[in-house]
């Protein structure tokens, strides 16, 4: 867990260093870390569903 956490900061710091050069600012110390989680995934045929139910105009 511990490795997957620090490849994650690794991330969001690549991530952020990229758009603050976009935007021409500098990346500073962290103000907020959240970790989340999303569980799991949703039931295909409920996803299908939704997608047949989308696409009837």
């Amino acid at each position: 867990m511990k490795e997957a956490q620090r490849l994650a900061m690794e991330d969001a710091l690549s991530r952020a260093e990229i758009l603050a050069e976009a935007s021409g600012v500098e990346v500073g110390k962290p103000i907020s870390i959240q970790e989340l989680s999303y569980g799991r995934p949703a039931n295909p045929i409920h996803v299908d569903r939704l997608s047949a139910n989308a696409c009837n105009i």
